[in-house]
């Protein structure tokens, strides 16, 4: 993908492996030829832009991943968005997430007169749900708009363009 915007070009990489990728999260070289690796012989642009790739100054290499907790909380701590519910940059609700999260604590706290122990219960009862649908749809968002898996499923994508 690239992205221009303000006289500027990033360009994105992204794929699809059955198989955990081992890496050194601080090596910026390793990633890169781990990506050359993924799209060397590609066609279209690609040589190019993997050029610019070995040349980049800055890179961001992560895989997509969910937090998914039994309990958002413990004694008198409660996690609120990414910390305990990550749903992954597929899902784009992060700072909505959080919000959701902090909001519905502070309502459980309240209903529950400050008593954390049945508070934190509600927390982890009713919000769960909305935290399940939404990592689901992100699951959905990555394999079918993001990373699909076959030549056909990229060409229904481009058709249908990304639902966001």
């Amino acid at each position: 993908m690239l992205n221009a915007y303000n006289g500027k070009t990033d360009i994105v990489f992204w794929f699809f492996s059955e198989n955990e990728i081992s890496y050194d999260y601080r090596d910026a070289r390793q990633q890169r030829n781990i990506v050359i690796e993924q799209f060397a012989g590609q066609g279209w642009r690609t040589a190019e832009l993997l050029e610019k790739v070995q040349q980049a100054d800055l890179s961001y290499f992560d895989k997509f991943c969910q937090i998914r907790m039994p309990s958002w909380t413990k004694g008198r701590v409660a996690l609120v968005g990414a910390a305990g519910y990550c749903a992954s940059p597929a899902a784009g609700m992060g700072a909505s997430l959080a919000m959701s999260g902090a909001a519905a604590v502070a309502e459980a706290l309240a209903t529950h007169d400050g008593d954390f122990e049945a508070a934190f219960q509600a927390y982890n009862h009713t919000l769960r749900p909305f935290i399940g649908e939404i990592q689901a749809n992100a699951l959905t968002m990555l394999s079918d708009y993001f990373v699909p898996k076959t030549e056909e499923a990229i060409r229904i994508r481009n058709i249908q363009g990304i639902p966001f």
